[in-house]
């Protein structure tokens, strides 16, 4: 763990702060006061810088719209989604409407209420203004309808990025820390089913979709948008999917009400009920 942490020089928000952190981020003290990235080391710095800080300083130093970075419905994360999605496609990409970013825009996009939808547009616009001033006005005005679409889409069918961390005196995994989100077009067009057939893990920044029991030819795959019927009854599985994802479940163990299953232990043999302990292999010098 880095504990003197390497600021951004370009930053125009400078603060004292003790806060810990690994990974590159905009620090905010316990008063929501803005303070400068900081990063672990000169390189993890450089490459922010050239993957997208540089833009975002860039709308630091115009504009006051960065005000919570990490929660979901800001205006702040909404900014980091926007200025990471003109980095990393580009504006030429983006308004040539390229084969990744077709591929992106056709999918559904998230549905808000007008004072919303107004706010995101006008976010879209004012950052577009900001980071794209080589554009004509005519062209920034067509990019910002291309972002506020991105935004949609990202919002509805984005994917948390987590990490587990090792707790070497129980030789297990224990806690899950939440390190990000990232849009997988392909592994978004997946069904959910509260009795998911597969599951997902992150590999070097790819998501790697397994199945967790065999899956017959034909069959559907199926994924896990967050509701599972083994720990959460139907009636919040539904509530949770439609007020998320505006559908109603009708996978298997909804359409019977499948119970949970700590209500099921009673039925099970007591010798299949104590807990087993299976220390990880551990590496042999």
């Amino acid at each position: 763990m880095c504990l003197n942490l390497e600021p951004c020089p370009d930053c125009p928000w400078v603060r004292r702060t003790f806060s810990i952190h690994t990974r590159p981020t905009n620090i905010l003290n316990s008063r929501n006061e803005r303070l400068q990235a900081l990063y672990c080391s000169d390189e993890c710095r450089k490459g922010a810088w050239s993957g997208y800080h540089q833009l975002e300083c860039r709308m630091r130093r115009k504009y006051d719209l960065l005000k919570a970075p990490c929660d979901p419905d800001s205006s702040g994360s909404w900014t980091r989604i926007m200025i990471k999605a003109l980095s990393t496609l580009t504006p030429a990409a983006c308004l040539e409407n390229s084969p990744r970013v077709a591929e992106i825009l056709s999918l559904l996009p998230d549905v808000y209420d007008d004072e919303k939808l107004e706010r995101i547009r006008k976010l879209a616009k004012t950052i577009c203004a900001a980071c794209c001033e080589e554009l004509s006005a005519e062209q920034r005005e067509q990019l910002a309808k291309v972002c506020e679409r991105i935004l949609l889409v990202f919002q509805r069918n984005s994917y948390t990025i987590d990490e587990s961390h090792f707790v070497p005196s129980i030789d297990a995994f224990r806690s899950r820390e939440v390190i990000g989100r990232a849009m997988y077009p392909t592994v978004a067009l997946m069904n959910h089913s509260c009795d998911a057939n597969t599951t997902r893990v992150y590999h070097l920044g790819t998501q790697v979709v397994r199945a967790i029991r065999p899956i017959k030819k034909g069959e559907q795959i199926f994924s896990s948008y967050g509701p599972e019927y083994g720990g959460m009854p139907k009636s919040r599985r539904q509530a949770i999917l439609r007020k998320k994802f505006y559908f109603e479940c009708d996978c298997d163990s909804c359409d019977d009400d499948w119970p949970l299953i700590g209500s099921t232990m009673g039925q099970v043999p007591e010798f299949l009920r104590q807990p087993i302990h299976i220390p990880l292999l551990k590496e042999v010098n």
